[in-house]
């Protein structure tokens, strides 16, 4: 079927005014800007990865609190001074738009603040308590630090369900490493009689680590050690 000459000649002046309108409403559109950082928290004079997420963009004007500048998509720096930190970027689209944001990284060092029970499996392995007699086991947990110190704490004597969660404030503040710890839960000995401790659950990872994939940007959180069963957790805080 052929369509007369005025109205396809109308059809294709309609298609160019909506080509030339959609054409419009993209120039009248800001670029949006945005940061992803590869941590959120850092140790004074760690790097810190800063990418710009925005897209078909002419110029990108970064300032930093440290005195850095980059016309850059991509921004490497550090900070060797303790606290929060600013991190602007505006950036300009081919059009001339603009537009800007800015984020926040803190900057110290990591301390373990407090250890937590949230959550006991009764029965070993084979089924059986843990403790002997039934009455709950004796729990303590323990910090492998990989110089020469190691800590503990006593979780509690003949723990049961009432008595979780359980809160162990570790007193002063433990000073952590960039490096793999060893965290273990003990069942020991009722009070008074020998015998030897044996490991409930142990885990080794990088507790510093572990704290920077987590978008925080204040100087404290909470870090979950995976498993289920015992159901651990410290609070740290950068300092």
């Amino acid at each position: 079927m052929k369509i007369p000459f005025r109205k396809s000649s109308l059809y294709f002046q309609f298609l160019v005014l909506l080509l030339v309108l959609t054409g419009c409403s993209k120039d009248n559109v800001a670029p949006k800007a945005g940061i992803m950082a590869d941590k959120y928290q850092a140790e004074p004079g760690e790097i810190i990865t800063f990418t710009s997420t925005s897209s078909n963009l002419r110029d990108y004007a970064w300032e930093l609190d440290n005195g850095v500048k980059s016309d850059e998509k991509v921004v490497k720096t550090s900070f060797d001074t303790p606290g929060n930190h600013v991190v602007k970027l505006k950036v300009t689209d081919r059009s001339g738009k603009t537009n800007e944001t800015s984020i926040n990284v803190y900057v110290g060092r990591f301390y373990l603040t407090t250890v937590g029970l949230t959550a006991m499996n009764f029965r070993n392995p084979d089924g059986n308590t843990w403790d002997a007699d039934g009455s709950g086991p004796d729990l303590s947990f323990g910090l492998n630090t990989p110089g020469t110190t190691n800590y503990g704490w006593l979780v509690g004597d003949n723990i049961t369900q009432k008595d979780i969660p359980k809160r162990l404030i570790s007193g002063s503040p433990i000073l952590l490493i960039n490096n793999n710890y060893t965290f273990t839960i003990y069942e020991t000995p009722e009070q008074g009689k020998t015998g030897t401790s044996r490991t409930i659950k142990s885990w080794q990872f990088n507790p510093v680590k572990e704290a920077q994939k987590t978008k925080y940007s204040n100087n404290n959180g909470i870090i979950v050690l995976p498993g289920q069963y015992p159901g651990i957790y410290f609070e740290y805080t950068v300092q």
